[in-house]
């Protein structure tokens, strides 16, 4: 079995420039259009 243990960030964030592991390439998108955010991050993993 494969363990996966990882983290996204929020675009923004005060608290990222505090993280010393913070990484641009995951950040989440957000997507502000009507009257709820939705946030979205594809995960993509090779196995092989």
């Amino acid at each position: 079995m494969l363990n996966l243990t990882t983290q996204v960030y929020f675009p923004g964030d005060a608290g990222n420039t505090k993280d010393e592991l913070f990484d641009a390439a995951l950040l989440l998108a957000i997507d502000n259009a009507g009257a709820s955010k939705v946030a979205r991050y594809d995960f993509v993993l090779d196995l092989g």
